[in-house]
């Protein structure tokens, strides 16, 4: 809600709006952007189709948006995006922990000795509740911008493909876990949509 900096002064056609993304058709004129440009912004979102619907009545026909988001939630090593929190009885993070069954996530802590009830629920809350990321996955994303009114100009992923080495363990924790859990790799995600 506050400019970035003042170097560049005022100017007429500039502003700063605070608002959801969802609600950004209550906040700017329809058809009138030309592009969107988003960096680290959609794996915020709550409510992204939402977010897209309204985008896209504000942009202008031919007009495009452009996002780069990481990391994706699905995303084994850094996918929680910050939720897991520090624990004593977890000198390092449990790597995907985020993407185990509730049930699993439980057990897991159990097994590491942490007993009371409340400290299980205050991890498992942030594990699975804190609205820093919003749990989307990888396919969850490309069905999104697939099904949205946007047309797909190129929807690119990064994937680190080592990463099944790197945490064999993990992944085969994960696979034994959690069968709708399918990629595990992405770190990335560039989508670029056009308003026909």
């Amino acid at each position: 809600g506050k400019p970035y900096t003042d170097k560049h002064g005022d100017h007429e056609r500039r502003k700063t709006i605070y608002c959801n993304a969802e609600d950004i058709h209550t906040k700017v004129k329809r058809e009138s952007i030309d592009t969107i440009f988003s960096v680290a912004c959609f794996e915020h979102i709550y409510d992204l189709p939402a977010a897209l619907e309204a985008c896209h009545a504000c942009s202008k026909k031919g007009g495009t948006l452009y996002s780069y988001f990481a990391p994706i939630y699905s995303q084994i090593q850094q996918g929680d995006h910050g939720v897991i929190p520090q624990h004593e009885k977890f000198p390092e993070k449990p790597i995907g922990l985020h993407l185990l069954t509730a049930e699993d996530q439980r057990e897991k802590l159990l097994n590491a000795g942490i007993t009371n009830p409340k400290e299980i629920q205050d991890f498992l809350g942030m594990v699975n509740f804190d609205r820093v990321p919003n749990r989307l996955l990888y396919e969850d994303y490309e069905r999104i911008c697939t099904e949205s009114p946007y047309l797909v100009l190129e929807l690119d992923r990064q994937d680190c493909l080592n990463l099944s080495k790197q945490y064999a363990n993990e992944f085969k924790e994960v696979r034994e876990s959690n069968p709708k859990i399918q990629n595990m790799m992405t770190i990335g995600f560039r989508a670029h949509l056009l308003k026909n």
